[in-house]
């Protein structure tokens, strides 16, 4: 039978009848980003339709609600559903990758007037209008891409809806319940035990699938997955829990539809069994005292592989799970062969498993695979950033976990089992399995910007073992401001520049539009001898005042080996201010006490004005926030004035042991005082010292 449509003049109707008339709903906050205010609810809205029918909006209609599903993971297609306090509501859009926009927690306002109610199999939607295609079946059209910003206007992000607790025997399937199109939840339920050898769905033949959830009382409801869903493949939980879900009808049917796996959090026995508890990894560590561990009882670790079984580099019975960043992780060895990826987030069950130790390595033995369940994949794990000595004195308690070094250097031409890596602070073996796809083949010799890996326990000490060759970043050419960084080697560094003809000093630096939050523009440096009294502006190869006076001629000033890095300022080109000098170490690992001298010159005598010089330092590998720090000695240069000056920063403690990229810079930012002519400032015989 053919659907009847329906207009509504909402004056007429005046659904208020039911919750006043006069009463405004979800007014949004003071930081909303919309423009314009509710002035009806979603169950407001939804009471104009009735079932099977289609009416048009014909009033101005504004709902206001927060997403709270969307096709991000694929088990919504073209359509997103809001919900606020008084119920939830599908709209049907015509595009893709909605979530972009629309994502999870982001509050939107719609303006219904013109768009259309209708319903799917009981699930109430709003659209754009009607498709008469087939007269037996007219459906909603979604609304047009195009038109979207005209009737869905965009407000805040990470707004918060948080589930309603319900029973399954609470849920309905009448047309005007206030759950459905909402998030709900279930405490203590779990998949039917006939299911439990299931995926969500099918993923190779795209097909939806229908799998029963069920309380400790027997009743149940459908849990329904897309196949196109990115979770579709994924091996289903057999432990108890809760469950966060959409809730929807079909016809008579009572159904739920998770966003993602995470919405599924089944880590506690099944009904009736005995206690599976979740554990720690750092409280299974803590396990060992020297003697192999059995766990009899039922418990469960979770955590996110941090292994690559597809590179080789480990053995294919073996893979390392990890809790979290700074949290610890282990190695497990399985009876067989496993099908694990890297990222997949996994639940291991102990039961039976052996801890033990064996060449120095801590690890789970005695594992079978299918006590494993995949929760859900391309999870990451963000690496700690360490130096090789922090590696040693931390091994127990980072085994097993992924660390980061940055500008480590590799000796060695071929992955081939041991290669010694290095940084400032000592060395440590890089291993590679035979195995692995990568065993011997070219070790690059480019800089290396950032090296990931696992660390390791092993008989003779630590090692790191590469996942993959994705592991190892290289500087590339086009990013100088990360090049050549300085390595504290040998106290004290000093660097004179009388070399400037052929190029800077390793890890020196000029920059024009330095500002508070950024190291500004790589800029040229002129190697060419250039006078005190030249006045094209620029960093330039200049003779140091040392040993000349005020008054040398240019002859002088070009047979003087003693150079100095020089900066003429000028009112353009980001001079003055935003000139800097600047130095980039690599880290300060195993290193304290940090101290630098240099010497801030005036060179040219007829320069009137007068620049006033700041140090600052920045952390990272391209800082947003810089730091003063006080200096002894008179940082300003010009006025009239040649000569040279001696300047101190002694850091103490701020940059001790710092293992990631530090910029020190020497800058100016404030303009220039005064009139007449700007100075010819250089900077001379730097100094780097520490313990």
């Amino acid at each position: 039978m053919m659907k009847k449509i329906i207009t509504f003049f909402y004056f007429s109707v005046c659904i208020y009848l039911i919750n006043g008339c006069t009463k405004p709903f979800d007014v949004p906050p003071a930081n909303d980003t919309l423009t314009i205010n509710a002035n009806s609810t979603i169950r407001q809205l939804k009471l104009l339709h009735v079932k099977n029918n289609f009416e048009r909006v014909t009033d101005d209609l504004i709902v206001s609600g927060v997403v709270i599903a969307n096709d991000q993971s694929g088990n919504w297609y073209k359509q997103i559903i809001i919900q606020d306090e008084s119920g939830g509501i599908v709209i049907r859009m015509d595009g893709n990758n909605l979530f972009a926009n629309y994502p999870v927690g982001r509050k939107i306002a719609v303006k219904a007037k013109g768009l259309y109610l209708g319903d799917y199999g009981g699930i109430i939607q709003l659209g754009a209008g009607i498709d008469n295609t087939d007269p037996n079946n007219p459906t909603l059209i979604p609304i047009p891409i195009a038109l979207l910003d005209k009737y869905i206007l965009k407000g805040n992000f990470n707004n918060e809806v948080k589930p309603k607790l319900v029973n399954i025997n609470a849920l309905s399937v009448n047309l005007q319940d206030t759950l459905q199109s909402t998030l709900i939840q279930l405490a203590d339920v779990e998949f039917a035990e006939n299911e439990l050898d299931k995926t969500y769905a099918d993923a190779v033949g795209k097909q939806a699938a229908n799998l029963t959830i069920k309380n400790c009382l027997g009743n149940n409801i459908i849990l329904r997955t897309s196949g196109y869903a990115n979770f579709a493949s994924l091996k289903i939980p057999s432990g108890n829990g809760y469950l966060t879900a959409v809730y929807a009808i079909f016809g008579s049917t009572k159904q739920l539809l998770i966003r993602d796996t995470s919405d599924v959090h089944f880590f506690k026995p099944r009904c009736g069994n005995t206690s599976i508890s979740k554990i720690t990894i750092a409280s299974v560590r803590k396990s060992y005292n020297g003697m192999p561990f059995s766990y009899n009882e039922h418990k469960s670790i979770n955590g996110i592989v941090i292994s690559d079984a597809g590179s080789g580099n480990i053995p294919d019975n073996e893979m390392v799970i990890q809790e979290d960043g700074n949290l610890p992780g282990i190695l497990i060895r399985f009876n067989s062969m496993h099908h694990f990826k890297l990222g997949d987030s996994v639940s291991v069950q102990l039961n039976q498993s052996v801890l033990t130790k064996e060449n120095g390595s801590l690890f789970l033995k005695n594992m079978d695979t299918t006590a494993v369940i995949k929760i859900a994949e391309s999870k990451k794990i963000t690496p700690r950033l360490v130096s090789i000595q922090q590696l040693y004195d931390n091994l127990i308690n980072w085994e097993s976990t992924l660390i980061q070094l940055n500008y480590p250097m590799l000796n060695g031409n071929l992955w081939n089992q041991t290669v010694q890596l290095s940084d400032a602070s000592g060395n440590i073996d890089v291993y590679t399995y035979p195995t692995a796809v990568f065993y011997n083949s070219a070790i690059p010799s480019q800089t290396i910007h950032k090296l990931t890996g696992i660390l390791s326990a092993r008989q003779s000490g630590a090692a790191i073992i590469l996942r993959n060759l994705n592991d190892i970043e290289l500087l590339t050419g086009g990013n100088a401001n990360l090049s050549n960084a300085i390595y504290l080697n040998q106290s004290p560094l000093l660097l004179n520049f009388d070399d400037i003809a052929n190029r800077l000093p390793i890890g020196f630096f000029v920059y024009t539009n330095a500002a508070n939050n950024s190291l500004g523009s790589l800029a040229n440096f002129n190697a060419s001898k250039t006078s005190w009294g030249n006045t094209t502006g620029g960093f330039k190869n200049c003779a140091s005042a040392n040993g000349l006076s005020a008054n040398a001629t240019s002859t002088q000033q070009d047979n003087t080996s003693n150079r100095a890095i020089a900066l003429r300022q000028t009112g353009a080109g980001g001079f003055d201010p935003g000139a800097a000098f600047v130095l980039h170490l690599g880290n300060t690992a195993g290193k304290k006490n940090i101290q630098l001298t240099f010497q801030l010159q005036s060179l040219d005598v007829n320069s009137a004005r007068t620049t006033k010089w700041t140090v600052e330092y920045g952390l990272g590998d391209n800082p947003t926030t810089f730091n003063s720090i006080a200096a002894t000695g008179l940082l300003s240069s010009g006025n009239s004035q040649f000569g040279s000056q001696v300047i101190q920063i002694n850091f103490g403690a701020l940059l001790n042991n710092i293992p990631t990229e530090i910029w020190i810079r020497i800058v100016t930012k404030a303009a220039t005082s005064g009139t007449g002519s700007r100075p010819v400032t250089a900077i001379d015989d730097v100094t780097l010292s520490w313990e």
